[in-house]
C-alpha cells in the first residue's frame, strides 16, 4: 500500500491538471475575497466569527477539489493506465484506496493553500480599512477544520465517483449537477435530505445551518460525510473487481 500511495502522489505532483485546478481554485477564491472585502465597512471590528466566515468563503473552491478526484479516478480508464497499474498490483481494491488517500492529501493541500491566501489577502486589506481586530475567541476553529476535512473528503469521494463512471465528463456532470442543483432542490422540500445529504453534512462541518434550518453537530457531520466517501470508494472498488478494464 505504501508503494501504491507513493506512486499516486508522484502522479499528482507531475500532472498538469493538479496544478491547473489549484491555480483555478486560488483565482476563484481571490475573486470572491475581493468582492467581499471591497464592501467591508471602514473602521469596523473584525472578531473571530468574522474570520471564520471569511475562511468559510474559501469552500467555493471545493467543486474544483471534487473535480480533481473525479478526473483522477476516471482518468486511469481514459488513458489506459489502469491496466498497467493492475498488472503491478493484481489486487484491485488497494489501487482505488491508495488513490483515494492520495487525493485526500491533495484536497488537504488545496484547502491549506486557499486558507493561507485568505489570510494574506484579507488581513492587510482590512488593516488598510482601519479595521480593529478582536480575535481572542475560537469561533474560527470549526470553519477551518471543516474546510480542511470537506476538501480532503471531497477529493477522495471524487475518486470513487470517477472509478464508478470511468468517463470523466459523465462523472463530472453528474456529480456537480447533483450537488449544485438536484440536492438543493430536493432539500428545499425535504428536511431529511437537507440535513443528511452531502451538502447538509458539509454545512454541519462548517458549523452552518442546513437548508431546513436544522444543524447536525460537527462530529456527526464528519462521520456522515466520511460515510459518503466510504460508500463511493467501496462502490468504485467493488465495480472495478467485477468488470474488464482492458
Amino acid at each position: 500500500m505504501t508503494a501504491l500511495l507513493e506512486a499516486e502522489l508522484l502522479k499528482l505532483r507531475t500532472t498538469r491538471t493538479t496544478w491547473a485546478l489549484l491555480g483555478a481554485a486560488l483565482v476563484v477564491v481571490l475573486g470572491v475575497l475581493i468582492l467581499v472585502l471591497a464592501f467591508f465597512d471602514r473602521g469596523s471590528t473584525v472578531d473571530d466569527e468574522d474570520l471564520g466566515a471569511l475562511f468559510s468563503l474559501t469552500a467555493i473552491a471545493d467543486a474544483l477539489v471534487l473535480s480533481l478526484g473525479i478526473v483522477g479516478g476516471a482518468g486511469e480508464f481514459r488513458h489506459g493506465t489502469i491496466t498497467s497499474a493492475l498488472l503491478v498490483t493484481p489486487s484491485r481494491w488497494p489501487v482505488v484506496v491508495a488513490k483515494a488517500i492520495a487525493y485526500a492529501l491533495a484536497g488537504l493541500a488545496y484547502a491549506l493553500a486557499t486558507i493561507v491566501l485568505c489570510l494574506v489577502v484579507a488581513l492587510p486589506w482590512l488593516a488598510t480599512k482601519d479595521a480593529s481586530f478582536d480575535l481572542g475567541g475560537s469561533a474560527w476553529v470549526v470553519p477551518v477544520s471543516g474546510r480542511i476535512l470537506v476538501a480532503s473528503f471531497g477529493a477522495a469521494m471524487g475518486v470513487g465517483i470517477g472509478t464508478l463512471f470511468r468517463n470523466q465528463a459523465a462523472g463530472l456532470v453528474t456529480a456537480l449537477l447533483y450537488l449544485l442543483a438536484v440536492e438543493p432542490a430536493l432539500a428545499a422540500v425535504s428536511g431529511a435530505i437537507s440535513t443528511y445529504g452531502v451538502n447538509g453534512a458539509s454545512l454541519a462541518m462548517f458549523g452552518s445551518s442546513s437548508f431546513s434550518g436544522d444543524e447536525l453537530p460537527f462530529g456527526v457531520g464528519v462521520l456522515l460525510y466520511l460515510g459518503y466517501v466510504v460508500l463511493f470508494v467501496a462502490a468504485g472498488s467493488g465495480l472495478l473487481l467485477r468488470r474488464d478494464v482492458s
